[in-house]
């Protein structure tokens, strides 16, 4: 009888100690990573839906990619503390912006508020040609 009760506190420690494991982990991981939020808009202070957001971490490459939502909001959680990161916006209707050296504090939210430009459009298209003249054979 003893040895049933032995097995069976065993496996109710074994599962505390692998319950208190993954949270402990799960807590450090927490701890570990910051997180990126900004706002786009345009020039008359509009947000500007589904612009394309690359943040990429210069010294290892580590690409993590987001869009702005309908109120122009883009987020990206679970980054690496440090930097330098880069973020470029792009997106149709407005010229591409870059943003260098940007550095990101462990357990901290960097707002980054974007302001684009709309892209210039051609006000005239001049196409020029030769006529080719076709001759037929009779």
């Amino acid at each position: 009888m003893r040895s049933k009760t032995n097995s069976v506190g065993l496996k109710v420690a074994a599962t505390f100690a692998l319950l208190m494991t993954v949270t402990f982990f799960t807590t450090v991981q927490a701890q570990i990573t910051t997180a990126i939020r900004g706002t786009v808009v345009d020039q008359q202070d509009k947000a500007v839906v589904d612009a394309s957001v690359k943040i990429t971490h210069t010294a290892s490459g580590t690409v993590s990619l987001a869009s702005s939502n309908e109120n122009g909001v883009f987020s990206a959680r679970g980054m690496r503390v440090g930097g330098p990161y880069s973020v470029e916006i792009s997106g149709s209707g407005f010229s591409a912006v870059r943003i260098d050296d940007l550095y990101l504090a462990l357990d901290r939210t960097l707002n980054l508020p974007v302001t684009v430009q709309a892209e210039t459009t051609l006000e005239e298209i001049v196409v020029t040609g030769t006529r080719r003249s076709v001759g037929y054979e009779n």
